[in-house]
């Protein structure tokens, strides 16, 4: 697949200081990625400069500003996960204390709209936001089953069939 470098680096920063849970200095940043200087003082400025990023002490680094917290929620608040469907995955993952999730059909994947992870130590690893080959996962075929069948051929055609297990499809037959 064809990535976007500049975005990439964006949405790994973002992760970054959602784990680190604290201001990070340029040099910090540099030396976490591996970027270049330059590069990681680039990105850093236009966040600043746009109002994503903000230095609560000066020179004790840079940190998320509330902006982002703002975008998000007018995000879920435009199309939320029913309550009622957040229930429903927390009542059986606590009964069957297994890893449950709410997904839907993005163009050839199915991608996790809502999770609830299980406490176990052996568990599914499903997160907020990951996509996974519709045609392969019992989530993705849930959802193809439910398309019309117009929709659902057209989507299975463009599908790459690879060696996803020795169960998975291997052609649109």
């Amino acid at each position: 697949t064809m990535t976007v470098k500049q975005i990439e680096n964006l949405l790994v920063l973002l992760e970054f200081f959602a784990d680190r849970k604290e201001p990070a200095t340029l040099a910090d940043v540099v030396r976490h990625f591996g970027w270049p200087r330059s590069s990681a003082h680039n990105i850093l400025t236009t966040l600043v400069e746009t109002g994503y990023l903000y230095e609560p002490r000066a020179r004790g680094g840079f940190y998320p500003s509330s902006r982002w917290q703002r975008l998000s929620q007018a995000f879920t608040e435009a199309e939320p996960v029913p309550e009622s469907l957040h229930n429903i995955i927390t009542d059986l993952g606590r009964q069957t204390q297994e890893t449950t999730w709410i997904s839907a059909p993005s163009g050839l994947y199915a991608v996790f709209l809502e999770v609830v992870e299980s406490s176990a130590a052996v568990r599914y690893a499903a997160q907020l936001g990951n996509r996974v080959p519709i045609h392969v996962t019992a989530s993705g075929q849930t959802l193809l089953s439910q398309m019309p069948e117009k929709d659902r051929e057209v989507l299975l055609r463009k599908t790459e069939y690879g060696c996803w297990g020795p169960n998975a499809a291997k052609s649109i037959d």
